[in-house]
């Protein structure tokens, strides 16, 4: 389909959208339009913690059995 075609398409659909459902149909549109401006860390950089300060607060300290967590 072309562009027109399918932005008539989608004005038909949303002028039958219930108005208390109309905000999740622009929050939804907002969200994808933002993924496609948006520009993926790792592809422009493939390790973004590298560089950044690193503190350890007692690393030979014991650590309680209580402080593991099993799942």
């Amino acid at each position: 389909m072309e562009t027109e075609s399918l932005q008539n398409r989608l004005i038909q659909e949303i002028r039958k959208t219930p108005g208390d459902r109309l905000q999740s149909v622009l929050d939804f549109l907002l969200f994808l339009n933002s993924q496609g401006t948006r520009t993926p860390t790792h592809d422009t950089n493939p390790y973004p913690l590298r560089g950044l300060p690193i503190q350890y607060f007692d690393p030979t300290e014991p650590v309680a059995l209580e402080d593991w967590d099993a799942r």
